[in-house]
């Protein structure tokens, strides 16, 4: 028949306690502080992520704002460029103008000059020519007598 043993009770009571102060004090402890410690470094690693996550966008951000910083420039100083090439482009057409008109004044003097010298030859020429046929004509008068 079944009976119950008090000793036996007492001893399996007693071993019942002495195994769970025992898993408990060197196995459940350290395996929670063991994951505890596991998951604060994981929500740490993931409050690190969000934190650079962050970081990466403010980045970009920056980056896309000096970006388009440096296009506005870069068109301003194109526009700029543009408009002093126009304006060279005109100065150097107005001055290219301004001494065509002097060498024309220049070449007028000029045509004007030499066709004076020209008139002037040419009157000599006349008048020596004029004396020329003066003379023959009276030569040859002078010998048909």
């Amino acid at each position: 028949m079944l009976s119950i043993n008090p000793s036996e009770v007492i001893w399996t009571i007693v071993n019942f306690f002495l195994l769970f102060f025992l898993l408990n004090r060197f196995l459940y402890r350290p395996l929670l502080r063991f994951m505890d410690e596991r998951a604060a470094r994981l929500n740490s690693g993931a409050e690190n992520k969000e934190i650079a996550k962050t970081a990466i966008m403010e980045a970009e951000a920056e980056a896309e704002a000096l970006c388009a910083a440096a296009e506005s420039e870069a068109a301003t100083q194109m526009r700029k460029a543009e408009e002093e090439n126009d304006r060279l482009d005109k100065e150097a057409v107005r001055n290219a103008r301004a001494a065509a008109k002097v060498a024309r004044a220049a070449a007028h003097q000029d045509a004007g000059r030499i066709a004076k010298e020209e008139e002037n030859e040419l009157a000599a020429h006349r008048k020596m020519l004029a004396l020329e046929v003066a003379r023959s004509l009276v030569l040859s008068y002078g010998k048909e007598k």
